[in-house]
């Protein structure tokens, strides 16, 4: 199906349902301050956008769908679509995939921590995973986030999101000898300067 069949698609039923602000389906303001908010009621959408999410094939349109699924915590089935989407596209497509593993990250629950960790750790998804990596730390009640969070922070995909998410995790005082030992051991040049910006942050914090 193309992008203009699917989009076609979604605005027809949108129409039929009396949705307000179609003209402003697929436009994101993050500061109204500046840019008019959007004026698409995604929440009268959001059933309608949660039926449909399932048989949209175009990246595009899958991933402006995704960011509204992801803003909605109406009920638990937004994370079994979401999570199906990431395993068929995030290996293949980076940027749909972080779209597709943001809106993930928002929708999963401590039930659903045993999926994420297995997508933070699958080091196939790459950079798509980097939200997911980051959002973990809320379950660090769970000994399994810490271990793998230590893992992750040697990982050049997700590395910087393992590191913030380590620190609030376990702490900063806990954190800054693990990655004073990343700073000066990783080969990685890039995951060297992560963990130095990381350890002057934590050193700042505990300096006050």
């Amino acid at each position: 199906m193309s992008m203009d069949s699917d989009r076609a698609r979604i605005m027809s039923e949108l129409t039929d349902a009396g949705v307000s602000g179609l003209e402003d389906f697929g436009r994101f303001v993050n500061d109204s301050r500046y840019l008019d908010r959007s004026r698409f009621d995604e929440i009268a959408a959001y059933p309608l956008l949660l039926r449909i999410y399932p048989s949209i094939t175009e990246p595009k349109t899958l991933e402006i769908v995704a960011r509204y699924i992801g803003h909605q915590r109406a009920d638990d089935s937004a994370f079994v679509l979401l999570h199906d989407s990431f395993i068929r596209f995030a290996k293949f497509d980076q940027n749909l995939g972080w779209t597709l593993g943001d809106s993930l990250a928002k929708r999963g629950t401590r039930a659903d921590l045993d999926q994420m960790l297995e997508i933070c750790l699958d080091s196939s998804h790459g950079m798509a995973r980097q939200m997911i990596v980051h959002s973990i730390w809320r379950y660090r009640s769970d000994r399994r986030v810490e271990v793998a969070l230590k893992d992750l922070v040697k990982d050049p995909d997700v590395s910087l999101h393992a590191m913030s998410a380590l620190r609030r995790t376990i702490g900063n005082a806990a954190a800054l000898p693990l990655l004073l030992e990343v700073r000066d051991s990783s080969p990685d040049e890039k995951i060297r300067r992560q963990a130095q910006e990381s350890v002057r942050k934590i050193q700042w914090v505990l300096a006050k």
